[in-house]
């Protein structure tokens, strides 16, 4: 089962409520998942924030960040309704290329638009990226998720399978341009680390390897192993584009959607 760390005092106001350790395990409990440790004792010796851990189930993807334990919390105590979801008409397209099928077939998309994130609501977004990552999209072998800032990049959109020497770009938190042949090497050289070069695997050996670009012919993502620099968002990102790629089509419109919703 995942175990999710979320900031304590943060839950609680999300809650309306300040519980007692005892009182929020029984919470747990009756909801069903599990209170696993609560870090106050050690946090407040370290000077550091308290965090729960909680247990979620396997499959409650929706329980996989902050937003959503509370959500479904206040939702079984009555405090909230069941939120109501509703799309707006594209404004771009994503075009996805057939030569994809030899390597990573499936794509979709979504943006979100006028976001305001604090430091701890970013934190919360790229975690459950990683939740995500961990859990349904089995260490991005079945989706890979990628996040960009929108006003950075120009649609519409496409995604295809190329020849990795004629891929170049500036991958995420670097400064120079790498083919996909010298970014691959890069990745597995031990002192990197990031920990990307555990993904490498997925797309070493193709002959082709899927890459998302904007209308521009720029590159946004190598996926399922790295984002663009060109692209890269930040706590000031107020349009977000979130572009999934998987081997599974179900799947990549699960976690879409609960990226979305969350």
């Amino acid at each position: 089962m995942p175990t999710v760390s979320v900031n304590k005092q943060q839950l609680f106001d999300l809650l309306g409520k300040n519980y007692t350790t005892e009182e929020f395990d029984e919470l747990c409990f009756q909801f069903g998942i599990e209170l696993d440790e609560d870090t106050t004792e050690e946090a407040l010796k370290n000077n550091e924030e308290p965090e729960l851990k909680i247990e979620v189930g396997a499959n409650r993807y929706d329980l996989l960040c902050i937003e959503g334990i509370a959500q479904s919390l206040n939702e079984y105590l009555g405090r909230a309704d069941t939120p109501k979801y509703k799309l707006t008409k594209p404004t771009t397209k994503l075009f996805i290329h057939p030569s994809t099928e030899q390597i990573r077939p499936y794509a979709c998309a979504a943006i979100l638009r006028n976001i305001t994130f604090t430091p701890k609501s970013y934190a919360s977004f790229i975690s459950l990226q990683d939740k995500l990552h961990a859990n349904v999209c089995r260490n991005r072998t079945l989706v890979a998720i990628g996040t960009h800032d929108l006003d950075a990049t120009t649609g519409p959109f496409h995604y295809e399978a190329l020849p990795p020497k004629t891929v170049k770009f500036v991958p995420l938190n670097q400064s120079r341009e790498f083919d996909c042949v010298e970014l691959i090497e890069f990745y597995k050289q031990p002192e990197q680390k990031n920990n990307l070069g555990r993904y490498v695997h997925i797309i070493e050996d193709s002959p082709v390897y899927p890459v998302f670009k904007d209308s521009t012919n720029v590159v946004c993502s190598l996926p399922p192993i790295v984002n663009s620099e060109y692209s890269k968002m930040s706590v000031t990102t107020k349009n977000v584009l979130v572009e999934v790629t998987a081997t599974d089509k179900t799947k990549s419109s699960v976690v879409l959607n609960q990226i979305v919703a969350m």
